[in-house]
């Protein structure tokens, strides 16, 4: 595929930060991206009073929303948190961002409580759908090599890719072939 050829991909990923006609927002959120259990996590500690839970209050109120939580979810939730945490003890670990704070043995707090972290600075871009994984993979191994590319953030890099999924060769028929729906990405082609 030939994707110097394409004017609009080209200035789209250098003029990223250009008006558009959908927001940016809107397009990220047509993207079916992995649903983490970070993000569970903190939703569960969003309705809680004051951003405080305990392992056990978490676990419970993840089993509620369907999720499979499987044999051990004490365990996995008590290490993706401490992935997260100021104060978890772990001086190997280099945490980047953080989201909780060990206030007692099992319990944590919310640091930004109420606010919700952005999701999507923080982990990695992974799609739920094979289709869309194939062409970000495709997306990302073309762009890359555009200077302005490594100065952009995920939410830019995911905001290109989505306003492009039409105007790039292949794109649209890579995520098709995989059954997936490019439908509603029409909107500013």
């Amino acid at each position: 595929m030939d994707f110097t050829n394409s004017i609009k991909f080209v200035n789209s990923i250098l003029d990223i930060r250009k008006g558009v006609f959908m927001e940016d927002k809107d397009y990220l959120n047509l993207l079916p991206l992995t649903r983490t259990w970070l993000e569970d996590i903190v939703l569960s500690f969003l309705k809680r009073p004051d951003g405080i839970g305990e392992i056990d209050a978490i676990v419970l109120a993840i089993k509620h929303t369907g999720r499979d939580i499987g044999d051990n979810p004490e365990s996995t939730i008590t290490r993706t948190i401490n992935n997260y945490c100021i104060n978890s003890g772990d001086l190997e670990r280099n945490v980047k961002h953080f989201i909780f704070r060990h206030i007692d043995r099992g319990t944590y707090r919310l640091i930004d409580y109420p606010n919700i972290p952005d999701f999507i600075e923080i982990q990695n871009i992974n799609f739920s759908e094979p289709g869309y994984r194939e062409a970000w993979k495709l997306f990302v191994d073309k762009v890359k090599k555009q200077s302005k590319w490594g100065t952009l953030t995920k939410r830019e890099k995911l905001g290109a890719f989505a306003r492009n999924i039409h105007n790039v060769p292949g794109l649209q028929e890579i995520i098709q072939r995989n059954g997936g729906s490019v439908e509603n990405f029409k909107c500013n082609t």
